[in-house]
């Protein structure tokens, strides 16, 4: 995973209004992984509305998701782009828009994992409690 992504300029789904109107490439992130990339001519029109075909999955992720961007010139994001898809082969970029069931079973997951990770700190903090209290 090249960690950059993560130091790219970024928005959380509520502020995709604020993209610039450059060309670009993105990233959809969420739990420190990389979801998807894609790229636009104007970043701000490709995700204005709710009229990207991966919209629906992003917004599930919504309280820890963020569209990281990079801005370049027009000529480079094709070539740019289909080098990222292919260095990181990323899930999103490699399967189909899923349907209704499929959103359904993509959310059921996350939030599965999101509530298992919490309880591995609750209870590992809990462990460290109990043992720093009976000494």
């Amino acid at each position: 995973m090249d960690l950059r992504i993560f130091f790219l300029p970024s928005l959380p789904i509520h502020k995709l209004n604020q993209l610039p109107r450059s060309p670009g490439i993105y990233y959809i992130t969420a739990f420190w992984l990389v979801f998807y990339v894609g790229k636009a001519t104007n970043l701000r029109r490709r995700w204005s509305g709710k009229n990207h075909q991966r919209y629906n999955q992003f917004k599930i992720l919504a309280p820890f998701a963020r569209l990281h961007y990079k801005t370049m010139p027009r000529h480079r994001i094709d070539g740019y782009e289909k080098a990222e898809i292919d260095r990181l082969r990323l899930p999103w970029n490699q399967s189909r828009v899923p349907d209704f069931y499929g959103l359904v079973g993509f959310f059921i997951w996350v939030w599965f994992w999101i509530f298992f990770y919490f309880a591995l700190i609750a209870l590992a903090a809990r462990i460290a409690f109990l043992l720093l209290w009976q000494r």
